[in-house]
């Protein structure tokens, strides 16, 4: 995985639902090979990633309300401070 700068999360649950391409995720410490079809969930708090994606990939995602500190956008740990996972969301 790579390092922690490149994973951040959010104080929501994200969806990526991918309509063409596919790769390589990271989500939840755990490692998906995905392609068009496939829906992506990562739990509020929990550390995502993209990192490799073969050739164009085009996906569509949403997020639910925002929960706990409810910053919004991505966050990253070196400036929002310790990602806080909701441990029922995995």
């Amino acid at each position: 995985m790579r390092g922690q700068e490149a994973r951040g999360d959010h104080d929501c649950d994200e969806y990526w639902i991918l309509v063409e391409g596919g790769g390589v995720v990271y989500s939840e410490n755990k490692k998906y090979d995905v392609e068009a079809g496939d829906c992506v969930i990562t739990g509020r708090g929990h550390h995502h990633d993209f990192p490799m994606a073969n050739g164009h990939v085009y996906a569509v995602y949403f997020e639910t309300t925002l929960e706990g500190a409810m910053r919004d956008g991505h966050l990253w740990e070196h400036s929002h401070g310790k990602a806080v996972p909701a441990a029922d969301r995995v």
